[in-house]
C-alpha cells in the first residue's frame, strides 16, 4: 500500500507541473515506477504507452553517502534508458532514490552534515549521467518533525538545484529533472515539510516551462 501511494503522489507531481503549462492532451504526464528485478524484464515494458518512466531503486550508502547499486542488478541499471527508449525515444527516464523507512535514519544523517550532502548530490549527478538517466527521483522520504532536519533538507534541495544547474552549464548536458514522492503523514508532517515540496514543485514547473 506505502508503495502505491508513494507512486500515486509522485504521478500527481508530475501531472501538475506539466497542467500549469501545458493544455494539449499531448503533453500530459503518463508515468510508471519499474522496481528492478521484479516482474518482466525491460524489454518488455511498452515505454510508447508512457511519457515518464521512473527505475527503482538505488540507495544512500551509508559509509560515503555516495549511490549504491546492488551488483545484482547494476548491468540492469546500465541498459535500462537505452532500452525502453528503443521504443519510445522521447520517454523520459528517471533514476529513483529510496529513502525511506529502513532507509531514512542513514538519510537524515546525510543531510545534517554539508559533507555528505555534497558527496550524496554529486554521485547522484554522476549516476544518472552515467546510466543515461534524464531525472532523478527522491522517494519515499517522512518528515521527522525535527525542524533542524526539515531545515538541512531545505538546504540539500537548494544545493541539488544549484550543482545540477551548474552541470548542465558546463556539459552542455540538459538540466537533469528533479522531482521527489514522499509520504503523507498529517500526524508527523511538518508546515516547513510541506512548503519544502511545495517549493521543490514550483522548481520542477519553471524548469518544464
Amino acid at each position: 500500500m506505502t508503495s502505491k501511494l508513494v507512486a500515486l503522489f509522485v504521478l500527481i507531481l508530475l501531472y501538475l507541473a506539466l497542467q500549469c503549462h501545458c493544455s494539449t492532451p499531448q503533453s500530459r504526464v503518463k508515468a510508471s515506477y519499474y522496481y528492478m528485478g521484479i516482474g518482466n524484464g525491460i524489454s518488455d515494458i511498452s515505454s510508447n504507452l508512457f511519457t515518464h518512466l521512473i527505475c527503482a531503486f538505488t540507495y544512500v550508502n551509508s559509509s560515503n553517502y555516495h549511490l549504491s547499486i546492488n551488483s545484482s542488478t547494476e548491468q540492469q541499471f546500465s541498459t535500462f534508458a537505452h532500452t525502453v527508449k528503443t521504443k519510445n525515444p522521447s520517454v523520459t527516464t528517471l533514476l529513483s532514490i529510496w529513502v525511506g523507512r529502513e532507509s531514512l535514519l542513514n538519510f537524515f544523517s546525510m543531510i545534517n552534515q554539508s559533507s555528505y550532502r555534497n558527496s550524496f548530490v554529486q554521485s547522484s549527478i554522476e549516476t544518472a549521467r552515467l546510466y543515461g538517466f534524464q531525472g532523478l527521483d527522491l522517494c519515499g522520504l517522512v518528515p521527522t518533525g525535527s525542524s533542524s532536519d526539515m531545515a538541512n533538507f531545505g538546504t540539500l534541495l537548494d544545493m541539488w538545484r544549484v550543482a545540477v544547474n551548474s552541470e548542465a552549464k558546463n556539459s552542455s548536458n540538459p538540466e537533469l529533472l528533479l522531482v521527489m514522492a514522499g509520504n503523507r503523514l498529517p500526524g508527523t508532517e511538518s508546515h516547513t515539510f510541506m512548503q519544502l515540496c511545495m517549493a521543490l514543485r514550483t522548481w520542477l514547473i519553471r524548469m518544464m516551462a
